[in-house]
């Protein structure tokens, strides 16, 4: 293999090493940005997460519909 930044060749183990240093730079990186993960709860999972005014507004609007089906669907119940 050949080194990108000297153009010299070097081992599967000093790519490997050197790809183990940026995997771990990267996790640190994460991790200051994340505050070690506690500012990122529930990233992947929230559907708020993308940057997208009519579309939370969409979903707002959607819960809170399901929501008051579900209170009238309770109501429903109790009367019956």
């Amino acid at each position: 293999m050949i080194s990108t930044e000297t153009g010299e060749e070097v081992s599967k183990e000093e790519v490997f090493n050197k790809a183990e240093k940026v995997r771990l730079q990267i996790i640190e990186d994460l991790n200051k940005l994340t505050n070690e993960s506690k500012n990122s709860r529930d990233m992947v999972t929230n559907q708020y997460y993308i940057n997208d005014m009519l579309q939370d507004k969409e979903i707002a609007e959607e819960n809170r519909l399901n929501k008051l089906n579900d209170e009238i669907g309770k109501q429903k119940e109790s009367n019956n």
